[in-house]
C-alpha cells in the first residue's frame, strides 16, 4: 500500500503546477513532478500534493487526521527542498602553510531554505539567503513554531520538530597524494573532509516574545559551529582541528586523484530503539562517515525555520579540498 501511494496520486500532481526548469546555480528549489522522471524514480511530491492526499484519503476512508498523518508517515510521502552549488573549476580548501597563513582552512558552501519554506524569500520577509554575510552570532531561545504560521500562510498547526531526512551529495576529491602508504585510497588518514553547520532565528528581546520574528537573513544565529565571545565582546567562530564527529558528514579518500560522488543520508530514525540496519560508529568510518552521525540526533532536533549548512574543510600542509559541487535534499512532515 505504502509503496503504491506515490503512483496512486500522481495525475494529482497538476494541481501544483508546471515543472520548473533547472534552475542555474547556486540554486534553492522546492521539488516537484519531473515528467521525463515518472515512472523510474520515486515521485517526490510537493506541499500541495501533500495537502490533497490527506484531504483525499480523509475523505474517502473517513479515517481520524492521526491516522491519515500515520498513513502518510509510512510512506515517506515528504515535501523537500533542493539547493545545489556547482563550480566551473574546483573551489580549493587548502591546510595553512607558512605561505597561506591567511587562506581560510574552514570555508562556507552552502545554505538550504529555512525548513518549511520552500520557496525562501518569496513567501516570507526574508531576503536572499544565498548572499548573507558568514558572521559568528551566538544562538539565544528559538521562536516558537507558532510564530512561524503567519509567514508561512498555512492554518494547519506546525510541527515543533519536522525533519526527517537530510540528503547530503557531494563531489570532490584531496590533493592526490600524502599520507601514510596503507591509507591511500581509503578514508583513514584523511585531513579533507565536510561538516554540516546549524543556523536559527533566535530571540533577542526580553522578554522572550513570539510576535517579533523577522526573517533577515543577517539576523540569523549559528547553533553550528560553536560561537564564542572574548573579553571585548567579540564573537568568533570555533572551528577545531579534527572532525567533529558528530557534524562530520563526508571525509575524502586518503590520496585519490579521482573525484568521488558521495551520497550521505541521515534520517530521524537513525538509532532509535528497533530501527533495523542503524549503522554502527566502525561501520560509518570505514565509509568516510562522522562516528557520531548514526543516532539521528542532528535531523530530530531541527526546529521549523532552521538552515542546514556545509563546511568544507582541510588540515595541514599540503592538504587540499578540491570541492566540484555539492547538493543538500531536506525533506520535512506536515
Amino acid at each position: 500500500m505504502f509503496n503504491a501511494l506515490g503512483s496512486i496520486i500522481n495525475p494529482m500532481s497538476w494541481f501544483s503546477g508546471a515543472a520548473q526548469p533547472e534552475p542555474s546555480t547556486p540554486s534553492e528549489t522546492e521539488a516537484g513532478p519531473d515528467p521525463e522522471a515518472m515512472g523510474s524514480d520515486p515521485y517526490e511530491p510537493t506541499i500541495h500534493d501533500v495537502l490533497i492526499v490527506k484531504a483525499m484519503l480523509i475523505k474517502a476512508m473517513r479515517l481520524p487526521p492521526e491516522i491519515i498523518d500515520q498513513v502518510v508517515e509510512k510512506a515517506e510521502y515528504w515535501p523537500h527542498t533542493t539547493v545545489q552549488l556547482s563550480y566551473g573549476s574546483a573551489l580549493t580548501v587548502a591546510g595553512h602553510s607558512l605561505h597561506t597563513q591567511n587562506a581560510p582552512e574552514d570555508v562556507l558552501l552552502i545554505r538550504t531554505p529555512p525548513l518549511g519554506f520552500p520557496r525562501f524569500p518569496s513567501d516570507s520577509d526574508g531576503a536572499d539567503i544565498s548572499q548573507a554575510q558568514v558572521l559568528p552570532k551566538p544562538p539565544g531561545d528559538p521562536f516558537p513554531p507558532t510564530a512561524f504560521q503567519p509567514l508561512i500562510g498555512s492554518k494547519d498547526p506546525l510541527l515543533a520538530h519536522p525533519c526527517r531526512k537530510i540528503v547530503f551529495t557531494i563531489v570532490s576529491r584531496d590533493q592526490g597524494w600524502g599520507g601514510a602508504g596503507e591509507d591511500h585510497l581509503t578514508y583513514r588518514g584523511s585531513w579533507t573532509w565536510f561538516e554540516a553547520g546549524l543556523e536559527r532565528w533566535c530571540q533577542q528581546q526580553q522578554p522572550p516574545s513570539d510576535l517579533n520574528l523577522n526573517l533577515d537573513i543577517n539576523n540569523i544565529c549559528t547553533v553550528y559551529p560553536e560561537v564564542v565571545s572574548n573579553n571585548d565582546d567579540v564573537h568568533d567562530f570555533v572551528f577545531p582541528l579534527a572532525p567533529v564527529e558528530t557534524l562530520k558528514i563526508q571525509c575524502n579518500q586518503t590520496a585519490s586523484m579521482h573525484t568521488k560522488e558521495h551520497r550521505v543520508e541521515w534520517r530521524y530514525t537513525d538509532g532509535v530503539d528497533g530501527v533495523e540496519d542503524t549503522e554502527g560508529a566502525e561501520a560509518l568510518a570505514a565509509q568516510g562517515r562522522g562516528t557520531g552521525t548514526g543516532d539521528g540526533k542532528f535531523v530530530r532536533e531541527m526546529r521549523v525555520g532552521d538552515v542546514v549548512t556545509v563546511w568544507a574543510k582541510a588540515r595541514f600542509p599540503g592538504w587540499t579540498n578540491h570541492v566540484e559541487s555539492v547538493r543538500v535534499d531536506v525533506y520535512w512532515a506536515l
